[in-house]
């Protein structure tokens, strides 16, 4: 899912982790043994992450609201260890290699973390200087 935002900003995609682990929605997914980063479990057969209120394509300006949806599994903070939960990041101009979602995903301005289970936020588009 591509969302353009004014001002050139994409949602590039979304990722649940620390239950499923999802490449962002463009990427064919790689087979859950090969995403799994140690101390996480993959997703259960069915689960699907999407956007609530944007569509595909959708122009939005900042501030705007950002809603997850998540069907087929829970959300719950980073560290919570309970099966078939997770919580999301937000990629703005940005992807992951295959590498890289082997890895924790960082928290900076393209890599939006919401560790406490948050399902929805604002989202400022922060501009480069």
């Amino acid at each position: 899912m591509i969302t353009r935002a004014r001002g050139a900003a994409a949602i590039v995609g979304a990722c649940l982790v620390a239950g499923l682990t999802s490449a962002p929605a463009q990427t064919p997914p790689a087979p859950a043994q090969a995403q799994t980063p140690p101390g996480q479990t993959p997703s259960p057969g069915g689960a699907k992450l999407y956007f609530i209120n944007l569509k595909d394509g959708q122009e939005v300006t900042s501030p705007f609201l950002m809603q997850f949806g998540l069907s087929g599994m829970g959300v719950a903070p980073a560290g919570v260890e309970k099966s078939n939960t997770g919580h999301h990041h937000l990629l703005i101009d940005a992807g992951l290699s295959g590498d890289e979602l082997k890895q924790p995903i960082v928290a900076d301005d393209k890599h939006r973390h919401f560790g406490n289970g948050q399902i929805e936020a604002m989202i400022t588009r922060r501009r480069a200087p």
